[in-house]
């Protein structure tokens, strides 16, 4: 990558989905992060206006709606910030859940603060919860509506026993990394659930592409030659009704500002051109198989996409746009196949460098999905000290924020 240095003042704010015990979307938590300094450790000191200047700035200017779509956000709230009126005044109990974190001290004001809050409409929730400090929280539960459980600092027994100790609260499992702790939470009686359990396959058995996908391929084999041939590539479209019917709504939406009449496969082929069959085909792949939960994973492979795109483009010479997009795209691929990343890509006509990325070795492909991964995660300290030197921090949420807006549009078309 170009080596771009920036560390002028740059805004980092991401979204983690959080589920039903069903996999349907509940809501989001927003993850903020603002800081000028060239070392992570040196942040500037006041976290409290820090973390007001960033949610303002999603309220306001970004806007809710753009991040979490019509879902509620959770947003941690510091002692200092749950007496802040002012940025009170900019939320509502509408769209907003209160995450009170858990080094917040509870004293009588704090009890009052939340007491009031809740009677304003407010949703609370309890941040990392452990529940050896159960004693010191039990002042708080009367106002909490949802317990945010751990559960990486908790001890399986205290998993165990939470759900039964805190009737009437809706208890949420977070940092669940693996469909069995998912599994095992379920079992215990947890209603939510955060982590990146939904980001892995979970393989069964191994199993072929669906026939149906056959086309999908023979398609990419057809359009990745040098001299492909149109009128084969719209045939081979022709021949699958859920192809056809995907390309249709694709050349609505691009061309929605001016009447399009259609008259043919071959035409709105032409009409939307290679690179945009490329990611239609890509697009059909990823839902092709449904499973619990996968809308959120087809949105995070749009989002992906669009983001390595950008920032690739941005900070790449040596690979197209196109490569960055479907290196993005095809990163959940085995999730949604449930099948070994391996297997996916030896059925696939994808370039070699591609394939690489997607097989986690290193290249400026995998470097731009790397930093995607780590942004969705909230990992900030290693992005800055990974990337500051070849990427400009200030692009990154941008290329969020668009990307998001792109996979919410695209999300009706696959």
């Amino acid at each position: 990558m170009n080596k771009t240095t920036s560390f002028a003042k740059y805004q980092f704010i991401a979204r983690q989905p959080i589920f039903t015990k069903d996999k349907s979307l509940f809501a989001y938590e927003l993850l903020y992060r603002t800081g000028e300094k060239k070392n992570f450790n040196d942040q500037i000191k006041d976290g409290d206006q820090a973390s007001k200047d960033v949610l303002v700035n999603a309220i306001t200017v970004i806007g809710l709606p753009n991040l979490v779509g019509d879902k509620k956000a959770f947003i941690n709230f510091t002692y200092n910030l749950l007496k802040d009126k002012e940025l009170l005044y900019n939320l509502s109990p509408e769209n907003i859940i209160i995450e009170i974190l858990e080094d917040v001290k509870i004293d009588n004001e704090m009890i009052e603060l939340i007491r009031n809050l809740k009677a304003k409409g407010y949703t609370i929730a309890l941040d990392d919860y452990e529940h050896y400090r159960y004693e010191y929280y039990q002042k708080l539960f009367p106002y909490v509506d949802i317990i945010k459980v751990d559960f990486m600092l908790n001890r399986k027994a205290d998993l165990q026993e939470i759900p039964k100790k805190l009737p009437g609260k809706t208890v949420l499992a977070e940092k669940v990394e693996s469909n069995e702790v998912f599994e095992f939470a379920v079992e215990n009686g947890y209603r939510l659930f955060q982590g990146f359990f939904f980001s892995k396959p979970q393989i069964v058995k191994e199993k072929d592409i669906p026939i149906n996908s056959l086309i999908n391929t023979k398609i990419l084999e057809e359009i990745n030659r040098d001299n492909y041939d149109l009128k084969k590539i719209a045939s081979l479209i022709e021949a699958d009704v859920s192809l056809t019917y995907k390309l249709l709504k694709l050349i609505n939406a691009a061309y929605h500002s001016r009447s399009k009449e259609i008259r043919s496969v071959m035409q709105a082929t032409a009409l939307l051109g290679a690179e945009e069959i490329k990611r239609l085909i890509y697009m059909s792949l990823l839902s092709k198989n449904r499973f619990e939960g996968a809308n959120e994973v087809i949105k995070n492979s749009l989002l992906r996409a669009k983001f390595c795109e950008i920032i690739g483009g941005k900070f790449s010479n040596k690979f197209e746009k196109s490569e960055f997009f479907l290196t993005g795209m095809l990163s959940m691929i085995d999730v949604i196949l449930q099948m070994k990343m391996e297997k996916i890509l030896s059925q696939l006509p994808l370039s070699k460098h591609i394939k690489r990325a997607l097989l986690k070795h290193d290249n400026e492909l995998y470097y731009v999905l790397d930093l995607f991964t780590r942004y969705e995660k909230g990992d900030w300290k290693n992005i800055i000290n990974l990337y500051s030197g070849s990427i400009d921090l200030k692009d990154i949420e941008q290329s969020y924020i668009q990307s998001i807006a792109y996979a919410e549009e695209l999300i009706g078309v696959v």
